[in-house]
């Protein structure tokens, strides 16, 4: 949940401040804007949150230009750690990499730092990816079966398949869920739908522009630029009034992405 992504930001932040602090550095100003990030945590004021602990990182004072330079980039690299872990995935392909660089940090190796910063970084961005994926095939599969068992279909060995995959996504078992969920959507579709034609398409489409477009809702309203997710969408909503139904599919799929990718991003834009 946003609530314990917070709460798991605010303490990955405070141990960065307790270790710059034995390098003499100057914390006066970072420690009063991590427990105003508490306070803010605890009236449910997400985004405010995450903006005073990111800027707690920018006030710390007393150190050189390569190690706080180092320090910010490694500081998103943890943010968007945190982020991805408070999904419940395996974090350990990245935790690795992501300690090594700050402890290289600490040795005052700054290369060596950054490149394992960005080791840690590309898998954060794997994991985050395989998440979005599976997480996305979980709701298509709910609506493909849906849509069949209201055409009045046998759905037991669909919804069997989709009861595993899930049973597999809530375990982190993301490679194993994608295929039960794949399967299962596979045998609940139509027989090689026409493009742009069908009725479970069409319906299959509608279904991806409501999440869309609820989607890009949900974000803008937390104060994100969800402009490049509004061009995706308006580009799917001319190929749908087309009845270019698999062009729009893709188009709006992209906005569900661009607006997820709006919302990670905000906190780093202030306020």
């Amino acid at each position: 949940s946003t609530e314990n992504f917070i709460s798991s930001l605010i303490t990955e932040f405070r141990n960065i401040l307790l270790s710059v602090r034995t390098k003499s550095a100057d914390i006066s100003t970072a420690r009063p804007l991590l427990i105003a990030a508490k306070k803010a945590l605890n009236h449910k004021r997400y985004r405010r949150a995450a903006v005073l602990c990111l800027r707690s990182i920018e006030t710390i004072g007393g150190l050189d230009d390569d190690y706080m330079s180092t320090l910010k980039v490694l500081a998103k690299v943890r943010y968007n750690y945190t982020l991805v872990g408070s999904f419940g995935l395996d974090m350990s392909c990245a935790k690795a990499p992501l300690n090594k660089a700050f402890n290289e940090l600490n040795a005052g190796n700054f290369r060596n730092a950054l490149d394992h910063g960005a080791r840690a970084r590309a898998e954060v961005k794997a994991l985050n990816t395989d998440y979005r994926k599976t997480h996305r095939l979980l709701t298509d599969a709910r609506f493909v079966i849906d849509d069949a068992r209201q055409a009045g279909d046998d759905v037991t060995q669909e919804e069997f398949l989709l009861n595993k995959g899930v049973e597999a996504f809530e375990r982190n078992e993301l490679e194993v869920a994608r295929e039960l969920l794949q399967d299962a959507t596979s045998i609940a579709s139509p027989a090689e739908p026409d493009a742009g034609e069908g009725n479970g398409l069409a319906k299959f489409v509608s279904e991806r522009q409501r999440t869309a477009k609820e989607a890009i809702a949900r974000t803008k309203g937390m104060g994100a630029d969800v402009s490049d997710a509004e061009m995706q969408y308006a580009a799917g909503w001319k190929r749908h009034q087309e009845g270019k139904l698999e062009e729009a599919l893709k188009y709006y799929s992209r906005a569900i992405d661009e607006a997820i990718d709006a919302g990670k991003a905000m906190a780093w834009k202030g306020e």
